[in-house]
């Protein structure tokens, strides 16, 4: 794999992220990885929006460059779940870590594993769960999730999620709208 670490800059003026100057001790924490081969994208994340249109679009690139077909369930999927982890299973707390692994599987079959290392989440405390079909409406994430994704799985406590999904060909992707169900 080829590995990239990408570091936005400093939190202040020669400081860490953790306040204190770098010549004293401080510490600098690489906000993002990416690790790449043929049939995958590894990324890991602090938890922070700041790069999660850049890493949609680079999800989008590699499934577009895989598949040649429309991406956008892939990136859709990709997103919420990336986002859903940021958000309320890190609380925003930059010093937790999101993991995602994005793998070509075959004939335009992605997987998307998303882990992280915060509090996690109990589904059934939110009034959701993969089978209810009358979601509260802050729950469109996970249900649009669901819809897109041919398998959803939940475990650690919310902590880990895997979906695979497939490309779509053009002319389905818009079936799909206008009947509004995946087949």
């Amino acid at each position: 794999m080829k590995e990239e670490a990408i570091d936005p800059g400093k939190s202040g003026p020669e400081r860490g992220n953790d306040g204190k100057n770098i010549e004293n001790g401080g510490t600098v924490t690489t906000m993002l990885t990416i690790l790449t081969s043929d049939n995958q994208v590894q990324i890991s994340i602090s938890a922070t929006f700041t790069w999660t249109g850049i890493l949609t679009e680079f999800c989008r690139e590699f499934v577009r460059i895989k598949s040649r077909a429309d991406p956008t369930p892939v990136t859709v999927i990709f997103r919420e779940l990336l986002s859903n982890a940021i958000c309320h299973v890190n609380m925003l707390n930059r010093g937790k870590r999101v993991s995602l692994l994005v793998t070509y599987l075959d004939e335009g079959y992605f997987e998307i594993i998303v882990e992280e290392h915060g509090q996690g989440v109990d589904f059934a405390d939110m009034g959701w769960d993969q089978s209810n079909q009358d979601r509260p409406l802050g729950r469109r994430g996970l249900a649009l999730v669901q819809k897109l994704a041919e398998k959803l799985e939940f475990s650690n406590n919310g902590r880990h999620i895997r979906a695979i999904t497939r490309v779509m060909e053009p002319d389905n992707y818009i079936n799909m709208h206008r009947d509004n169900t995946v087949r």
